[in-house]
């Protein structure tokens, strides 16, 4: 499995789907083309030989989220369950007493 790595920039998130299954999605997502940011994420998604056994997690630590990337994320999440037979083991990260950010993770599990 190839690795897809993303640099951060101040509205997109860090993308590093490392080739060990470890994936992390990590700082803001709040981009005007939301849809165009995640396009060559979930085509790779579509793309890669993932299962149960070359995936180990999803790790998403967002410090903001608009409601677009919440769509986008969720078809990332789904379209890995799809491949690793709803196996997808998925760390919602966020600061302690960041009730938005925990309520969009609890929405979304």
């Amino acid at each position: 499995m190839n690795k897809l790595i993303i640099a951060a920039t101040t509205k997109t998130p860090e993308i590093n789907f490392k080739s060990d299954g470890n994936f992390t999605i990590k700082g803001n997502s709040y981009s005007e083309n939301v849809a165009k940011f995640y396009l060559p994420i979930i085509n790779w998604l579509e793309t890669i030989k993932l299962n149960d056994k070359n995936f180990k997690e999803l790790n998403v630590e967002l410090n903001y989220i608009n409601t677009a990337s919440i769509k986008q994320l969720l078809t990332i999440i789904s379209k890995i369950n799809l491949k690793v037979n709803g196996a997808a083991n998925v760390n919602w990260i966020y600061e302690k007493g960041d009730e938005d950010m925990r309520s969009n993770g609890e929405d979304m599990q």
